[in-house]
């Protein structure tokens, strides 16, 4: 694979429109931009997502990864509650990857938030590989 695309600027767009821009454009990757209830391309049950699978996979086109929306702040969040679920859609999208958030976002406009807890990222970071490694 030598290009792919962030389906982040089109969120709202079809598998079949995803798909005929990476053609169009020779684009051989995409990262799947899933929204905030794990949902992306209309898919709502595993069969959606093992049928979008297929047509990327029938379309010669990698998942490269999902972007998530698990964003980790440390410990005292745990693991968020779709992270099983994000990580068997990977598994069934063929994606090597899944992006997640570290930190707060607000802290660059809100000095008042508490320093990231470093450590407790980590330690969540560390229970999603293992989730993901079996």
């Amino acid at each position: 694979m030598k290009t792919a695309f962030s389906t982040l600027a089109c969120q709202n767009a079809s598998v079949e429109e995803i798909i005929a821009a990476c053609k169009t454009y020779s684009i051989d990757g995409v990262e799947l931009r899933l929204g905030p209830e794990n949902q992306f391309a209309g898919a709502s049950s595993l069969q959606d997502v093992e049928r979008i699978a297929g047509r990327f996979e029938d379309a010669g086109i990698t998942v490269v990864d999902l972007a998530s929306s698990i964003c980790l702040r440390g410990c005292e969040g745990g693991i968020p509650d779709n992270a099983a679920e994000t990580i068997e859609y990977a598994k069934i999208m063929g994606a090597k990857g899944i992006r997640v958030f570290l930190g707060h976002f607000a802290a660059q406009v809100n000095p008042h938030l508490p320093a990231p807890d470093y450590e407790g990222i980590t330690l969540q970071l560390q229970t999603l590989c293992d989730m993901a490694a079996r």
